[in-house]
């Protein structure tokens, strides 16, 4: 059968600086000719391949081997069967005092240009982030790039398209080094947010911009390219805001957490988070008449209006004194009496560092109205801190079908669209998720609004249910990254060397 045609791959070469020493000598002498200092002719120049690494997962075969003058690094392997690879990294060192830049790269396979590869192999030579090789890059005195050499016979290649006998390919790619110049820049080994915006595309899978909200960037899809990893824990992206923000959200649940604690209210005793004639707290006529606790995140000393005034009353209506269960779970303080450090105050330095406080919209949100509307809803009213949850709006807006999924009620569970909308959108947990709640003046539900298994929008558990939580915050916008933002190869924050 062709899917057990055997490959072998001769010796290949990756030629760094055989002839350009030469060149690179050549040009050193034409600088001390002209300067004529005897400081010049003490400067070295001594660029070199070094430290190779085999991927983990690449077929068996011998190490490659680099050359006695370290300018050429050479490897045969064989690639049996599809989905079979070969990988490896290797140092490109300069121990010189000269600072030396790649003029170009070039690659063939059996001495043609590599654009003349057969379909189902795979090739490439990049940087070990999987970025693109620049020309006139520089490689400064004492410094090291790691270069990333791959070879795959691929998986996803109709029989037809696979040939009838075994073949040998034979790959060279010759890096062409110099001393350094005016025209070597230095590579930029981070994205910034305008790097990650850039990455946009007009619809389907991946970063679009929202279509309701100017200058906001939304992740939409299955699973669009949007992990970040930040210290041990895995991060999903959910938008770019208009102020360059980057706002993300957990991608797994920190625990089942109640929202408010209907426990703390007694019948027949005040609670700062209970006011009965209004429509903030609920009240269960039962034989134990149980308090629900309060549908609202903030309280009367943290909630703030559309134009981020703060406010200690909606519709002549008070707000609670103190902040919901939730709220002060993730973010640390005192509810009734007991404190709490909070979820934020356990996240390394490193991460604390790049959350910035930011407004949360904490506007009610109506099941059955156009996302534009729900929005503007949603922004009604705000709070201005650290860890919250995730809005609905950024529930529906994951969605890459917006057509039939694109609004809030055809992302609840009285469309008949929900259970199918879910296989669209990457933010459909498996298993119950609160999302930001909303302060609820239109009418008196108890309710939070959460995920539900199926992935549509409801709002059927009381306050004081039980939810699993996926805290998410906004990251600075000077924040800078590597990585692909990919599941196996996610992006992370960029540490200068």
């Amino acid at each position: 059968m062709t899917s057990r045609t055997k490959y072998k791959y001769s010796t290949m070469f990756l030629v760094l600086l055989l002839l350009f020493l030469t060149l690179g000598y050549a040009y050193l002498t034409q600088t001390l000719n002209i300067n004529g200092t005897s400081k010049i002719n003490n400067a070295t120049w001594n660029v070199y391949w070094d430290n190779v690494q085999v991927t983990e997962g690449s077929v068996a075969a011998e190490t490659p081997v680099i050359d006695t003058n370290k300018t050429t690094v050479s490897y045969s392997v064989h690639l049996s069967k599809p989905g079979d690879f070969y990988e490896f990294t290797v140092d490109a060192k300069n121990t010189g005092t000269i600072d030396a830049m790649i003029e170009s790269i070039t690659s063939t396979v059996n001495n043609n240009p590599i654009s003349t590869l057969p379909n189902y192999l795979l090739y490439s030579v990049t940087y070990s982030d999987d970025k693109e090789i620049e020309n006139n890059h520089l490689l400064k005195a004492n410094e090291i790039e790691t270069y990333k050499v791959r070879v795959e016979y691929k998986l996803d290649v109709s029989p037809e398209n696979l040939p009838n006998t075994n073949r040998t390919f034979s790959f060279n790619v010759t890096m062409s080094e110099k001393q350094a110049n005016e025209n070597a820049t230095e590579r930029k080994r981070y994205l910034n947010v305008e790097d990650l915006k850039a990455l946009a595309i007009p619809s389907g899978e991946g970063l679009s911009l929202s279509t309701v909200e100017e200058n906001r960037y939304i992740y939409r899809g299955t699973n669009p390219d949007n992990y970040i990893q930040l210290g041990e824990d895995m991060y999903r992206i959910i938008s770019i805001e208009p102020d360059n923000t980057v706002k993300v959200v957990k991608n797994e649940s920190i625990g089942k957490i109640i929202y408010d604690n209907g426990q703390y209210k007694v019948e027949g005793t005040t609670s700062t988070r209970r006011h009965s004639s209004s429509d903030y707290c609920y009240y269960r006529v039962t034989a134990f008449n149980h308090y629900h606790g309060c549908n609202i995140w903030g309280s009367s000393s943290s909630t703030l209006d559309a134009d981020g005034n703060h406010i200690i009353q909606i519709n002549d209506k008070s707000l609670p004194e103190t902040d919901s269960h939730l709220n002060v779970f993730l973010n640390g303080g005192t509810y009734f009496e007991v404190s709490y450090d909070g979820w934020y105050a356990t996240l390394p330095t490193i991460i604390k560092d790049r959350i910035v406080e930011h407004l949360f919209n904490i506007g009610d949100t109506s099941s059955g109205t156009a996302i534009s509307e729900s929005i503007m809803s949603e922004k009604q009213y705000k709070w201005y801190g650290k860890v919250g949850t995730i809005y609905a709006s950024d529930y529906v807006q994951a969605n890459s079908n917006i057509d039939d999924c694109g609004t809030y009620g055809k992302s609840s569970r009285t469309s008949s669209s929900a259970s199918y909308c879910k296989n669209t959108n990457w933010l459909s947990y498996q298993g119950t998720t609160t999302v930001m709640t909303r302060v609820n003046v239109l009418s008196n539900r108890e309710s939070n609004i959460f995920i539900s298994p199926s992935g549509y929008l409801d709002e059927a558990y009381p306050a004081d249910a039980s939810y699993n939580t996926y805290p998410s915050f906004f990251l600075t916008s000077s924040l800078k990254v590597t990585g692909k933002g990919t599941q196996s190869n996610p992006y992370k924050l960029y540490k200068p060397s």
